[in-house]
């Protein structure tokens, strides 16, 4: 015989309604949790939702990979042209480069020699804003 999971279980009859209102608040709370802690001083304006949709979408690739050199001076000047050109870009840093409690500092600084707006961060994929 098959089992329902726990979800279904609990929604039969007429709590339809809770599940839909858990769903949609584990994605606003995801969001969140995307964007909180890791924006800090940079938020300095509201993000709009359609900068974070593209953001947040497969579409737009990585145009900056952070490779075994580091965030250097060159790569800042190479994230800023680009930002000068484009409102949003997103970048890929090499797994291992940094350490996952030193990724945030990384981002944040980033944004901050950039002067653009930290949109979202998912483990090492990051997008920025100007």
């Amino acid at each position: 015989m098959h089992q329902c999971p726990k979800v279904w279980r609990w929604a039969k009859g007429s709590q339809e309604k809770q599940i839909h209102n858990l769903k949609s608040f584990r994605w606003e709370h995801l969001l969140e949790q995307s964007l909180a802690g890791r924006v800090g001083e940079n938020m300095t304006r509201d993000i709009p939702a359609s900068i974070r949709r593209e953001g947040l979408s497969r579409e737009l690739q990585p145009s900056i990979r952070v490779g075994k050199s580091g965030i250097t001076e060159s790569l800042i000047e190479e994230i800023d042209s680009q930002l000068s050109k484009r409102t949003i870009i997103k970048i890929k840093i090499n797994r291992g480069l940094f350490e996952k409690k030193d990724m945030d500092a990384a981002w944040n600084r980033l944004a901050t020699e950039t002067s653009s707006t930290l949109v979202m961060t998912r483990g090492n994929v990051g997008v920025l804003w100007r």
